[in-house]
């Protein structure tokens, strides 16, 4: 089942760490990529990078929609 989530997809027993809760102020998807990439690190470190990779988009996305001044794409409102 772990091969599931490179798409995202959560298996019963997989619980999200909480050690990227900080993260969930700016997008929720990125405290659950950089959660993911934990969790498989050790196991799968082929799927971590994946999860890496997934997470490193998302940063650029978001800093590019701040810079553009496209809002608070993803911010919580002010």
């Amino acid at each position: 089942m772990r091969d599931c989530a490179i798409f995202g997809l959560l298996g019963p027993q997989m619980q999200l760490s909480t050690n990227f809760d900080f993260l969930t102020v700016h997008d929720a998807k990125l405290a659950q990529l950089a959660s993911r990439a934990e969790d498989y690190f050790q196991d799968d470190p082929v799927t971590a990078i994946i999860k890496l990779r997934q997470f490193a988009e998302l940063m650029a996305k978001l800093v590019a929609d701040g810079s553009r001044g496209g809002g608070n794409a993803g911010h919580p409102a002010a």
